[in-house]
């Protein structure tokens, strides 16, 4: 009858075995966090940084019942401009052509799109950035993780079109 093998001769090839996956998947862990800390650093390439077209779109504002009032806005999508994702454009004053002001939706921080202006502000659902959206913190990160502002649009208003340069 063969000797049965030492009972801690396993138990320590296990304990190794487990110590070294258990410090191979922290090891790709930390690797892969510090990567997505290191995009959210650079706004260039973060998310909601497209690369602008020199595309311009008009917008008639008799048109756009919702950007009748000061506060009011629509979201949309204008072809490929902004990469494909809806901007909003948002009535910030009462006249002028600083009366209304367009901004991506795509949050800077992990590229999730923001939701609808509520009380002068726009809320990332994704991790809680918000971001500005009246005519003194237009676009401004007020908080979360997000690195920086939303990316803005050159907005001009001549009394009863809105043009935005995109």
């Amino acid at each position: 009858m063969a000797e049965s093998p030492d009972p801690h001769v396993n138990d320590v090839s296990r304990r190794r075995f487990l110590r070294t996956v258990s410090a191979g998947v922290l090891s790709a862990g930390m690797t892969a966090w510090i990567a997505s800390l290191e995009s959210c650093n650079n706004p260039t390439t973060s998310p909601g940084r497209e690369t602008a077209t020199g595309q311009k779109v008009t917008l008639t504002l008799a048109n756009e019942p919702t950007l009748q009032s000061v506060g009011g806005f629509v979201r949309r999508t204008f072809g490929g401009n902004n990469g494909g994702y809806p901007v909003l454009v948002v009535r910030t004053g009462s006249s002028g052509s600083g009366a209304f002001r367009t901004m991506s939706t795509v949050c800077t921080h992990a590229g999730c799109l923001i939701d609808n202006p509520a009380g002068g502000q726009c809320l990332c659902e994704c991790h809680g950035s918000v971001f500005g959206a009246t005519a003194g913190n237009f676009s401004t990160n007020l908080g979360g993780p997000a690195p920086g502002p939303l990316q803005t649009f050159s907005t001009t208003f001549d009394g009863a079109t809105i043009t935005i340069s995109m």
